[in-house]
């Protein structure tokens, strides 16, 4: 044993006469009755390196970011440092620092997953500005709870520079050392929809489209604009609605934006060209099967559970190609699950309503009215309770609407 003024220390291997150099302070220790020199053997420890705001960890688009299991207890608070409004003080903070390329609506959350301390509450505040003096704060939250996350949510403009600033709060710091993992991410509001599908009717216009990516809040609305006109019609989170008020004879293209609680993402490419007219023709058809997944008539193998598969109806069943909406029976049989069918003209694989709903163990069929896309398809989607499940799909064509 080596016995210091201030406690002991072990050795481990042989020592030598003299200084024990092995870096730091030298120090006195006893050994066998003789005094030598040791060096302190306290250890360095840094901070995370995104500790100041100069040394900020850089986030760029495409969101979402996530920084994983950033342990900040060596964290510290610099000189002129912002107190976060919702606060009384802050310690241990690191900073992220992002310069958006579109004006949108992020949202940033802190979730604590491991804490050193009695009662360490974590706190997010973000700021739009270059430096400590000129930071204007966009939004501040403190968890209420220890261990508790947080969640801070506001709009951004392109190329303005936001930097985000999380710790502990101070207020409710009681133990020794304040410590916490934490995990960031930046998300944004809902993504594009897909590119929709559009077919006229007199007046107006249904608008088909697939689900865009809902961002971190489930999807609220999705709104369909006209072009020309600015028309619009608006959906409870369904990914199909009709635009009315437009005018027989004019040209129209249809883009789709969708809304959550977080804000309203970009639009989506623009739908094909359609023009209304004041009618359709309805024409009858000696029933005709152009689907049957038992015969790999239409597509090959099973529907399998959340997977559309789309099959092709102008020019088959005799549907001529300037066809814009068919009318039909759709017939399920084999299914391994109770569920339902979706059919429309947009491939869907995760639909938010049913064409035909059918129990476990039973042939079931529906007549169906039902626009085709632009090329002159449809798309069937199988929706089960449980994964792993298939089907077969049968159609039969009884009749076409042509303009």
């Amino acid at each position: 044993m080596l016995r210091w003024s201030g406690g002991w220390a072990r050795l481990f291997g042989p020592t030598s006469r003299g200084s024990l150099i092995v870096g730091g302070m030298v120090g006195a220790a006893v050994i066998g009755g003789a005094t030598i020199l040791l060096p302190s053997l306290a250890l360095a420890a840094s901070p995370p390196p995104n500790d100041n705001l100069a040394t900020a960890a850089s986030i760029t688009d495409p969101l979402p970011y996530a920084d994983l299991g950033v342990n900040t207890s060596l964290a510290t608070t610099e000189t002129g440092e912002p107190t976060p409004s919702c606060v009384f003080g802050v310690n241990n903070t690191v900073w992220y620092k992002y310069v958006p390329t579109a004006t949108t609506t992020v949202s940033a959350s802190v979730i604590p997953t491991s804490i050193v301390g009695n009662d360490i509450h974590a706190v997010a505040a973000a700021y739009d500005g270059t430096a400590f003096n000129n930071f204007v704060q966009q939004g501040c939250e403190a968890s209420s709870t220890t261990n508790g996350s947080v969640y801070l949510a506001f709009p951004v403009t392109a190329g303005h520079t936001y930097y985000f600033q999380v710790g502990s709060n101070a207020s409710y710091s009681d133990g020794p050392t304040e410590a916490f993992d934490f995990h960031l991410a930046l998300v944004g509001a809902p993504g594009a929809p897909g590119t929709p599908t559009a077919f006229a009717g007199s007046g107006k216009a249904g608008v088909y489209w697939g689900a865009a990516d809902p961002g971190s809040s489930p999807i609220t609305f999705y709104t369909v604009t006209a072009s020309p006109g600015g028309e619009t019609c608006v959906t409870g989170g369904a990914t199909s609605c009709v635009v009315i008020g437009l005018t027989n004879g004019v040209s129209y293209t249809f883009s789709v934006s969708a809304t959550n609680s977080i804000g309203t993402g970009p639009t989506s490419p623009n739908s094909n060209s359609v023009t209304p007219f004041a009618g359709a023709t309805y024409h009858t058809l000696t029933p005709a099967r152009i689907l049957d997944s038992r015969t790999g008539l239409g597509f090959v193998g099973p529907l399998q559970e959340h997977v559309a598969k789309t099959f092709q109806v102008t020019g088959q069943g005799g549907v001529p190609a300037n066809t814009v909406a068919i009318t039909g029976n759709l017939t399920v049989t084999g299914q391994t699950s109770l569920g339902y069918l979706f059919l429309g003209p947009v491939a869907t694989s995760y639909p938010t309503s049913s064409t035909l709903n059918f129990p476990l163990g039973d042939d079931r069929a529906n007549g169906v009215t039902v626009a085709l896309s632009g090329s002159g398809s449809l798309s069937v989607t199988y929706v089960a309770p449980v994964g792993g499940q298939t089907a077969h799909g049968l159609f039969d064509v009884t009749g076409y609407f042509m303009q």
